[in-house]
């Protein structure tokens, strides 16, 4: 078989994972092993009903300047110059078969902000565990069910190659089916990686005491068991006290793909002039829920795309390298693609 053919073969059966393919009562709708897990960042799961906030709150946070990258909600390694199948962005081919003369990857240490959540809805889906869960643990403890947190990432670094790496490296007998994408298309079922963030996921949570003298050793034992990541005391006093909850490696937790569509980038752009991005930022912003979302851009076809092909858009027909497109216009273009993939799958959620 060529190489074209076996990729063919490994098109995504459906959508994205069950977060798209769940029937109303929750039960999933497919047992294939792509749609069974929405694994997020750490690898556990979730469903659209809950991790639609979150999700949301990661492509913004990850659009802004200097970042300007994809977050990635499924777990597992990944390397600048990897190929990637769309949606899900599992690793096809290796960048050791396809560029086997790029040199050791060397990664260097960035800083990335620090995003204050008022509450912990911007968190669910995040974890296993609801934010629900986590409050009702918060309360058996004598904390009040009200708490805040906010989300780091320490140990970031970037691994990136560039354009003239890639060209240069390239060896056409391994993967000739990545000829059209080095000049300038490419199917819209892989992309290219030229850039992958690596951190470890760092959250501070912030519980207010309901009476004097509740345990810390209590809740940091509680928190720890409910998310299976290291818990403890970060600051303590007779009102507050500050747990610190944080992963013990580094992952990867974001991309930005060699290169996008300029075709896509110019179409989104025309719906971004006109207030699109902004009004559906402020549907998704303003939701209670995901239903909420559904009833909302229902009857909209600009919000309301197969989830699959506002990716696959993303990154096929005439490609462009990312690095070369104006940061801001190019911001505002990422956190759109972002918003109006969440809204799509909550919509297919629904339908």
């Amino acid at each position: 078989m060529n190489t074209a053919g076996r990729f063919r073969l490994f098109r995504p059966i459906a959508i994205e994972i069950t977060l798209t393919l769940l029937l109303l009562n929750g039960t999933p709708a497919s047992t294939n092993a792509d749609e069974l897990s929405a694994q997020i960042f750490a690898g556990q799961i979730a469903t659209i009903d809950r991790d639609w906030n979150y999700r949301r709150t990661a492509y913004q946070y990850f659009a802004r300047p200097p970042l300007l990258a994809i977050p990635f909600f499924v777990a597992g390694r990944r390397e600048s110059g990897d190929v990637v199948r769309v949606p899900d962005w599992h690793v096809d081919e290796r960048r050791s078969k396809c560029f086997p003369k790029l040199p050791t990857i060397d990664l260097k240490r960035v800083a990335l902000p620090t995003v204050a959540m008022s509450n912990g809805k911007q968190l669910d889906g995040a974890f296993s565990a609801s934010v629900a869960k986590i409050a009702e643990l918060a309360t058996q403890a004598d904390y009040s069910s009200d708490f805040q947190v906010s989300l780091s990432f320490a140990d970031a670094q970037i691994d990136e190659v560039s354009e003239g790496e890639l060209s240069r490296a390239y060896n056409h007998s391994a993967c000739p089916f990545l000829q059209p994408a080095l000049g300038g298309r490419f199917d819209g079922e892989h992309a290219l990686l030229g850039t992958v963030i690596w951190g470890r996921k760092d959250l501070l949570f912030v519980f207010r005491r309901e009476r004097t003298g509740s345990a810390d050793a209590g809740l940091v034992a509680k928190l720890t068991a409910l998310l299976h990541l290291s818990a403890h005391v970060a600051a303590s006093d007779s009102e507050t006290t500050s747990l610190r909850v944080e992963e013990s490696v580094a992952t990867p937790i974001a991309f930005r793909p060699m290169f996008i569509s300029y075709t896509d980038f110019l179409r989104r752009y025309r719906d971004i002039e006109k207030g699109l991005d902004s009004e559906i930022d402020h549907i998704l912003s303003s939701a209670a829920d995901a239903k909420s979302v559904a009833v909302a851009v229902r009857g909209r076809p600009e919000f309301t795309e197969k989830p699959q092909d506002i990716l696959s858009a993303f990154v096929s027909g005439n490609l462009y390298p990312a690095y070369k497109l104006d940061e801001t216009r190019k911001a505002r273009y990422f956190r759109y693609v972002g918003a109006l993939y969440v809204a799509s799958l909550i919509n297919a959620r629904y339908q």
